[in-house]
């Protein structure tokens, strides 16, 4: 199987209208583990697959209350004893 780029991926979810970001998801998944099914077979057909992958992803839509961003963590507070323990050694 040829790879597909990423724009090839994106041009493809498009016309099936599922949203770039889904693209993006499905190309980094399959690239990070050599388009492999399941991790062992080699992929034949990533059209397929990506017909799979956006059938299925409508089955993972978030809570309405799921929050899209995480708040960042807080900077730490002085010690008493002039220490920042957030320096590296």
């Amino acid at each position: 199987m040829l790879r597909p780029s990423l724009n090839k991926v994106i041009t493809f979810f498009m016309s099936e209208r599922s949203p770039e970001i889904e693209a993006k998801k499905f190309f980094n998944h399959f690239e990070s583990n050599g388009w492999k099914v399941g991790g062992k077979s080699p992929m034949k057909n990533w059209q397929a697959a990506a017909r799979n992958w956006i059938l299925n992803s409508k089955n993972f839509i978030p809570p309405k209350d799921f929050p899209k961003h995480f708040p960042m963590p807080k900077t730490p507070k002085p010690s008493p004893n002039n220490k920042n323990y957030a320096e590296p050694l």
